[in-house]
């Protein structure tokens, strides 16, 4: 007979459970098969990453300890500017802020560190427009997008964003 691993036990356990405190008194029982020799895979790296909050020091991030930290674990992706936080975030306004981490030293660290960007649209405050053109300058090959990219982020190369959320 095979022994039933943990997982299994916790299922029937739990299906008892539930079937003796409902009013229709049923035996059903769930059993739940795991694999004896699953087979491994690497996790893709767009799939591991951290959540890269705007309101984070600068001084936190941008220092040799952290980066050489942050290299070591390779994050993947980072989303920015975080979540909930995000619904109401200016990037237009924040990269004149020095104190926190905006999008213009996100680019860099991404760059610094090998990620990828997750971006998180603000749908609190921004026009579906207004993010259809974040997209744009962060993506878009065209002169003028090249051209915005220079003056915000100091990069004329496509930042290439290819992940976008919403809240």
């Amino acid at each position: 007979m095979k022994q039933l691993s943990p997982i299994c036990i916790i299922a029937l356990i739990s299906s008892c459970f539930f079937s003796l405190n409902t009013s229709a008194q049923t035996s059903t029982a769930t059993q739940v098969s795991l694999a004896n020799y699953p087979i491994p895979h690497d996790v893709p790296a767009s799939l591991k990453g951290v959540n890269q909050t705007a309101n984070t020091s600068y001084d936190l991030v941008y220092n040799t300890a952290f980066i050489n930290e942050f290299k070591a674990i390779n994050p993947g992706t980072m989303r920015f500017p975080g979540g909930t936080f995000a619904n109401s975030y200016d990037w237009q306004l924040e990269l004149n802020d020095s104190t926190n981490l905006n999008l213009k030293n996100t680019i860099q660290l991404a760059n610094e560190v090998g990620a990828e960007i997750n971006y998180v649209i603000n749908y609190g405050t921004t026009t579906p427009a207004e993010a259809a053109e974040l997209v744009h300058i962060l993506n878009d090959p065209a002169q003028t997008y090249e051209d915005l990219r220079l003056t915000y982020f100091g990069v004329t190369a496509p930042v290439g964003v290819k992940y976008w959320e919403l809240g």
